[in-house]
């Protein structure tokens, strides 16, 4: 999945973690199914990950909390393409 190399990777190297939780992993996958690109994703988390303010809330940050920020900015990508993916969606 190259989504979960370039999101996972860039997320454990701002949060100072080692690995991604069996959680984090599969909100990854599914992410990458429903054909979100990764900069996408990495726009959502890097929106979140500003709002932790401190070196703590960043350490303690997961993936699985930046869903909504992930999803919101999923779908600011969805409409702002609007007709070219439903296009996209009928050829998975």
């Amino acid at each position: 999945l190259p989504i979960l190399f370039d999101v996972g990777h860039q997320f454990l190297a701002m949060t100072e973690r080692l690995a991604l939780s069996p959680a984090e992993y599969q909100l990854l996958s599914e992410w990458d199914a429903a054909g979100v690109p990764a900069s996408v994703v990495q726009a959502g988390v890097a929106e979140r990950v500003a709002r932790c303010r401190g070196d703590q809330q960043r350490r303690r940050l997961k993936l699985t909390y930046c869903r909504e920020d992930v999803e919101a900015v999923a779908d600011d990508w969805r409409r702002a393409i609007g007709p070219r993916y439903a296009a996209l969606e009928e050829r998975q």
